[in-house]
């Protein structure tokens, strides 16, 4: 029997693609024409090379029928757009091995998600799912929503860098409620403000199987983090959190602390690049962040880079290294600490016997901070 064909392309290096414009641009379409659309390759090459991708897309998607071992399928960056994702989707409806596919930065735009999402109602094997910077908008995301309250099998979820806003959070959020599987998902640079966080809390507070958001890179302000503050003083499942290059600023540090003194699940919490104007996290944030890690009794890793807490933060910080004992790693880069608060950072270890990994990259801490005894 003839070794299915899927098996011999190197699926992340854009081997069936690169191959297509090689046509394109040497001997044109293969033998036999891999368009259909004759007339709207004629226009110019751009089109001819898409035709050659959705080919390439459908030829693969073949080969997947016929596939009983492939579980992971990686095609970041390959451009197969709206076409080629409704091939992919096809083929989704009916294979019964694949847990994993990852569809990053592929242009197939609302009508492509549309087709994954639908295919997604059919398929039970399907786990983890990348839709990651294609454009799908709020459109395209209501309709993966709308999969999200039937679908029984995906645990993670990335839709990072789509633009989705407020309005799609929302239809997410609503979506989130219903599903009780989804335990992993990124939301990062899809301009996500505090209308969005306010929903995204909402469903916090009702999920028992949500681990993992990512919220990086958004325009989450102090309004937007007490609303998630709020959510995690009753969540009892979600480990981890990420507010990279958000506008969280002394007000949303410090509601995120409160939330620290009662919640004992998350681990991780990512809050560096929080810098607005400026203002980074603020003397009284800062202290009320340190109080909340004294009491607090679950998280593992705190990053604060580049959050100009300056000396005073790392006073605070200081503090709260001699009392807590959960706390393995603790990122403070680019935050304009100097020798007086290196000095209690490194003073503090002395007393702390949990603290594995201390990174201060990129400060002022100068030569009283090596001098310091550890």
């Amino acid at each position: 029997q003839e070794k299915p064909q899927a098996l011999t392309w190197n699926l992340r290096s854009s081997a069936f693609v690169s191959g297509s414009e090689a046509a394109v641009h040497s001997n044109g379409p293969p033998p036999g024409g891999v368009c259909s659309a004759t007339e709207q390759c004629s226009a110019g090459v751009e089109p001819l090379l898409r035709c050659h991708r959705q080919e390439g897309a459908r030829e693969l998607a073949l080969a997947l029928k016929v596939n009983s071992s492939l579980t992971f399928l990686g095609l970041e960056d390959n451009r197969i757009g709206e076409g080629g994702a409704r091939e992919v989707a096809m083929a989704l409806k009916e294979i019964s091995v694949l847990t994993s596919l990852d569809l990053t930065r592929n242009g197939i735009g609302e009508d492509g998600a549309r087709e994954v999402a639908l295919a997604l109602k059919e398929n039970s094997t399907l786990t983890s799912l990348s839709l990651a910077r294609n454009d799908i908008g709020e459109g395209g995301v209501r309709e993966v929503a709308l999969t999200l309250r039937e679908n029984r099998c995906l645990t993670i979820l990335s839709l990072q860098g789509n633009g989705i806003g407020d309005g799609g959070t929302r239809e997410l959020a609503i979506a989130l409620k219903e599903n009780s599987n989804l335990s992993s998902l990124d939301l990062g640079g899809n301009g996500i403000g505090d209308d969005g966080a306010r929903e995204l809390a909402l469903a916090l507070k009702d999920s028992s199987s949500l681990t993992s958001l990512g919220l990086p890179d958004n325009n989450i302000g102090d309004d937007g983090a007490r609303e998630l503050a709020l959510a995690l003083q009753e969540n009892s499942s979600l480990a981890y959190l990420e507010l990279y290059y958000n506008c969280v600023c002394e007000e949303g540090t410090r509601e995120l602390a409160m939330a620290l003194k009662k919640n004992s699940t998350l681990t991780f919490l990512g809050l560096g690049q929080n810098d607005v104007d400026n203002r980074g996290m603020g003397t009284v944030g800062m202290k009320e962040l340190a109080i909340g890690l004294q009491e607090n009794s679950g998280l593992t890793t705190l990053e604060l880079q580049s959050c100009a807490i300056g000396d005073e933060g790392a006073w605070e910080l200081a503090k709260a290294l001699r009392k807590n004992s959960t706390l393995t790693a603790l990122d403070l880069d680019r935050n304009s600490i100097g020798e007086g608060g290196g000095v209690e950072l490194l003073a503090a270890l002395e007393h702390n016997c949990g603290l594995v990994s201390l990174s201060l990259q990129h400060n002022g801490i100068g030569p009283a901070g090596k001098r310091t005894r550890l």
